[in-house]
């Protein structure tokens, strides 16, 4: 939702699906509509870099989570290799793949191919899982910095900016637009 506001005067708020009217300050002049989100210090439209902005404050954070996926798709890719070194066991025998590491027998490479694949499966779990948790606990943080951030530049507003506005509005305005 898109909150506007005019200007010059203090600032007034139209909703969406309001019959439109001339705004008027407080003073009652008419006023043109414009975006306060525009107003210095409060994001605009450059959501991307806002959002990066925020991301910086937990630069190790975000660091961790891509490594953490890069190891989990990592891992998600080795099955396709474990398969193709299992055919190459069941054709090729001694002279397979694991068969040049000194184990001839066939039933052997299998068992260290079972054994492989379990390990990989395993961390495999293990990374997606620290992945999603990481990711998750970054978005929490970055949605709390966006609401207090939000929060201070909404205390620092005029009173008369608050005077015909409904608190569950802006509160749903805060809360939609952050989630």
């Amino acid at each position: 939702s898109r909150i506007q506001g005019t200007r010059p005067g203090p600032i007034n708020v139209i909703g969406s699906g309001a019959k439109m009217m001339p705004l008027r300050n407080s003073l009652g002049a008419e006023t043109q509509p414009v975006n306060i989100l525009d107003q210095p210090g409060i994001m605009n439209q450059n959501n991307l870099k806002d959002l990066y902005k925020y991301a910086q404050e937990n630069e190790a954070k975000v660091k961790r989570g891509i490594l953490y996926s890069v190891l989990n798709k990592l891992f998600d890719l080795a099955p396709p290799v474990l398969i193709g070194i299992a055919i190459d066991i069941v054709v090729e025998g001694s002279e397979s793949f694991i068969g040049n590491f000194g184990f001839e027998d066939r039933r052997q490479q299998l068992i260290i191919i079972a054994f492989i694949t379990f390990v990989i499966w395993g961390f495999e779990s293990i990374f997606d899982y620290v992945a999603a948790v990481t990711w998750r606990n970054i978005a929490q943080d970055l949605q709390h910095s966006m609401r207090t951030e939000t929060f201070s530049k909404t205390l620092d507003l005029d009173l008369s900016f608050f005077e015909n506005k409904s608190s569950g509005r802006l509160m749903a305005i805060l809360n939609d637009d952050v989630n």
